[in-house]
Order: C-alpha cells, then structure tokens, then sequence
C-alpha cells in the first residue's frame, strides 16, 4: 500500500489561523504537543504559490513560495513542510523546518528518518512503545491527503478545489476511485452474446480467407514448386481450439470445410464472449 501525503505541520494556532485566512479546510490535529496538520491538493498549491515559484531539488512540492511562508509563520512558532511518497513498500520522505525566520532544517529526504528529525527539532518526543516520532504523532494514521481532511472536515466537506492529488505520478486512488474499484470486483461483468456473435462472424470471415490461402498453396503444390505450407501455419494460428478438435479426431484440417469453419468460429466467439465479460466494467454516475 501507499502512503502519499504532504503539507505543514505546525502550532494549531498558527496553522488554523493561516488556513482561516486563505478559506482552506481545517487542519487536523496531531497527537502530541498542540501540532496540526494541513494536507494542501495540488491545486491548493497552484493557487496559493502559482508561477513563477522555484520548486526545491530534493522535495517535489516545496517550491520558494511555500519556503517564504514558512519562513513567514515561524516568526510566531516553528513549522515543518512534510511530504511521503511511497508505494508498494518503495519510495521516500522529506521534511524542511523553520524558525524564527529562518530554516534550521534543510530540505532532506531519504527513506526514513527526516520527518521524524523534523518532528524532534519542533519538540516531539517519543514514548517507548513508539517506533518513531512519525508514528507518535500519528502520521501513519491516513495515507492519503483526503482522508486527513475528511477526518476533520468530514466525507462531503465543501471545498473550493479538488482534493484529490492529480498531479502527482504516485498517487490514483481517492476514495471515490476504491469504492468503484470495489463494485467492480463485486460486478465484473457478464458474459456477452454479442459480442460472441460478433466473433463467431469475424471468424467466419477469416476462415473463407485463410480457404483461399489453401487453395493457392494448392495451386502452387501441384505446379511442382517446393513452398511452405502458409495454409496450414494460418490455420493453427486463426483458431488452434479447431485445430486441436481436429487433431483429436485425426481429422485433416481444412479451413475450406464448413466443419471446420463452424468449430473454429464458434470457439473463437465463445472466446471473445467471456474476454469481453472478463474485461466489462459497470459504468458509474
């Protein structure tokens, strides 16, 4: 699983005061020393730090406009820019921190480590039972931008922008995404008589085809001329369930048959059918 978040960590205070400001979403609150957590959607970012805004080497969403913000709400307390990126067990995290102004903090990402650096540096301290000051806090508790916000604010929360992370390679799944991916695996379709139909009409078509194929490499057999039987290669690669039905009963298989056209379109219809059931999904409002 993911775990794909980013935004400012600070005094609840400070950081519900900037979100009031700006008519973004509440904050949520951490589990220690009075912190809140503010997930900002990258449109959130568009709009608060819109171009031109130099975006930092090591993070990808710290850009100069949120380093002057920071810089700007450490003038009444220290607060962090965190980010996660992580997927299938894979990925990194990054964490700068400001105070009094300045960075005391530079950007630094790695596999594990800066967010909790950065959560020590704001005076978080973790008890024994904790791995480490990510967890103290409970950042490990939603993966998602979303699901912080709506831990707050609530499932339907209005909000001015779209919350989900469109922008980031990492991250597609909201949670309208997860429940339609469950109805999907509760309904993955059924199997579909037209398109069988549909199928088994093609097929046909190939078999007159390939029925000429044969008679040509006929034609040229009994000129004398020593050729690869192209007919034959054809016909196992059109429909190798009639040809494997042909091998059985030690039949010769002859496209130009109407046996063999029957099986070979049936079979490819009835193949096509159940893809089509395999790969239908419901359509959802």
């Amino acid at each position: 699983m993911g775990h794909s978040i980013f935004g400012i960590i600070g005094p609840a205070d400070l950081v519900t005061d900037y979100a009031a400001r700006h008519d973004l979403h509440r904050p949520t609150p951490l589990a220690k020393h009075d912190l809140v957590f503010l997930p900002l959607s990258d449109e959130h970012l568009d709009d608060l730090f819109p171009d031109p805004c130099v975006h930092d080497d090591e993070l990808i969403y710290l850009c100069s406009g949120i380093k002057d913000t920071l810089s700007e709400l450490s003038q009444h307390g220290t607060v962090a820019w965190i980010e996660t990126t992580y997927i299938g067990g894979f990925g990194e995290q990054g964490a700068t921190v400001y105070q009094n102004g300045g960075c005391i903090m530079p950007p630094t990402v790695a596999f594990r480590g800066p967010i909790s650096h950065a959560l020590q540096l704001m005076g978080v301290s973790k008890r024994a039972d904790d791995i480490d000051e990510f967890a103290a806090v409970g950042l490990c508790e939603h993966r998602e931008n979303d699901d912080w916000i709506a831990a707050v604010n609530g499932k339907d929360f209005w909000r001015p922008y779209p919350t989900f992370l469109s922008g980031h390679p990492l991250i597609d799944t909201t949670d309208e995404l997860q429940e339609e991916q469950e109805l999907q695996r509760a309904n993955p379709g059924t199997f579909s008589l037209g398109a069988c139909m549909i199928g088994t009409a093609l097929n046909l078509l190939g078999c007159l085809l390939m029925a000429g194929v044969h008679i040509v490499d006929g034609m040229i057999t009994f000129a004398g001329a020593a050729v690869t039987p192209a007919g034959s290669l054809l016909t196992w690669l059109w429909s190798p369930v009639a040809m494997a039905a042909y091998t059985f009963f030690d039949a010769p298989p002859n496209p130009a048959s109407p046996e063999f056209a029957l099986v070979s379109a049936i079979s490819f219809g009835v193949f096509v059918g159940f893809f089509v059931a395999k790969i239908k999904r419901p359509f959802f409002a």
